[in-house]
């Protein structure tokens, strides 16, 4: 009986595992979730913030 508990408690730890997997990575939608324009938008503003030169980092003045 000993040796059955021993094999249970990794099949619990694995279906919980695999239980947790799948709730972490759903995509959020509805009011909770990030709207994916937003994220581009987030994203090509910080591309063009670090595409940008800042006067006098490139040591030329």
């Amino acid at each position: 009986m000993a040796a059955l508990v021993w094999l249970v408690i990794p099949l619990v730890g694995v279906l919980i595992a695999g239980g947790w997997s799948i709730v972490a990575s759903r995509r959020m939608s509805g009011a909770g979730g990030a709207d994916d324009t937003a994220g581009v938008r987030r994203h090509q503003a910080f591309r063009e913030a670090m595409e940008r030169s800042v006067r006098g980092a490139d040591g030329l003045g």
